[in-house]
């Protein structure tokens, strides 16, 4: 019998920066390794295993099938607890399975309810998550627990030392000067040729790993900055490219604070960081991003953060007390020539 708490709250912890961090397709190997040694026909796993820039394992992520459609379990199985958002109840029960000891809760929200479920096997952190609709909340349960029931059963424990990487991609975190910065061989073509008065550098930084390369920079001057930020368009920024003519994609007047309620969900993301073609940026475009907050203890001067592509090329601007038109000219002179 599976006791589900309620999920009154969440405690939230921001998991540290872990150098070089990449992940790997587990082998069909490493699953057989790693999986339980209870099953059912419905089960399929698959999922990546994550590793710091030294090779050491970090945690497993996998997914687990289940029998409705489009609704599968993930379960993090780590050394170290890694989840960044554990949910917790103010008095929890708990379920036993065998000499597993599982906390499990619900949380409802909307059309969807959150199944979740914490436990330690063999010393080892193991974490399951489920969402689905309120209509499948019976099945989804039943499912959900005969997964719970299959993870119990491991009688020789877990055996993590089975996964191991390929090969490490390459990665640096290298600090630059001004000057440097501006000849780096891949972004430095890009890089501010000028600062506005007063600011003072904070960090220039080129960085690159699996999943990230960019040449990035901070200035502040009190309580104003200025973040630059010089990167690979990629396909997953296809989705917030925004013409200028299409205001509802940028222009914050429309959106009164909190955004959050203002802003419609399809349209959080293009909104929250549109990219304008470098060809197409206007200055009206620019002031359409600006905006003040009058937060007391914080810059006076106007907000902005926006992307500008130039062809493969992306540049990522984010200031407080920064002039609009002093951010445009900037911009529009990599167009020059």
């Amino acid at each position: 019998t599976v006791i589900y708490n309620d999920a009154e709250q969440r405690a939230v912890g921001l998991l540290p920066r872990i150098d070089g961090y990449f992940t790997e397709e587990l082998s069909a190997k490493e699953i057989e390794a790693i999986r339980p040694q209870k099953r059912t026909d419905w089960m399929v796993i698959s999922g990546n295993a994550g590793f710091d820039g030294n090779g050491e394992l970090i945690g497993v992520y996998l997914t687990v099938t289940t029998l409705l459609p489009d609704s599968s379990i993930s379960i993090t199985i780590s050394e170290q607890q890694i989840s960044d958002c554990i949910a917790m109840s103010t008095d929890p029960q708990y379920s036993r399975c065998g000499n597993v000891q599982y906390h499990v809760l619900e949380s409802f929200s909307g059309e969807y309810v959150e199944l979740m479920a914490y436990t330690k096997i063999d010393g080892k952190y193991v974490d399951f998550y489920m969402q689905t609709s309120t209509e499948n909340v019976q099945e989804a349960k039943r499912n959900f627990e005969t997964v719970l029931e299959c993870f119990a059963e491991y009688p020789d424990g877990i055996n993590l030392t089975a996964v191991t990487h390929e090969e490490i991609p390459e990665w640096f975190d290298r600090k630059l000067t001004w000057e440097e910065a501006g000849e780096e061989e891949n972004f430095g073509a890009f890089w501010l040729r000028e600062l506005p008065i007063g600011f003072q550098e904070e960090n220039i930084c080129r960085y690159k790993d699996q999943n990230s390369d960019y040449l990035s920079g901070l200035w502040t001057r009190g309580y104003d900055e200025l973040r630059w930020r010089v990167s690979y368009f990629s396909e997953e920024d296809e989705n917030r490219l925004t013409s200028v003519f299409e205001k509802e994609n940028y222009d914050l007047s429309l959106y009164p604070i909190p955004r959050a309620e203002s802003v419609p969900e399809e349209l959080w993301e293009i909104v929250d960081d549109p990219i304008f073609d470098a060809e197409e940026l206007t200055l009206e475009a620019v002031w359409a991003r600006a905006y003040q907050t009058g937060e007391r203890g914080d810059s006076e001067g106007w907000r902005l953060a926006f992307s500008v592509r130039y062809g493969d090329i992306l540049i990522s601007v984010s200031a407080k007390g920064v002039d609009s038109e002093w951010v445009y000219e900037q911009l529009k002179s990599f167009c020059e020539g």
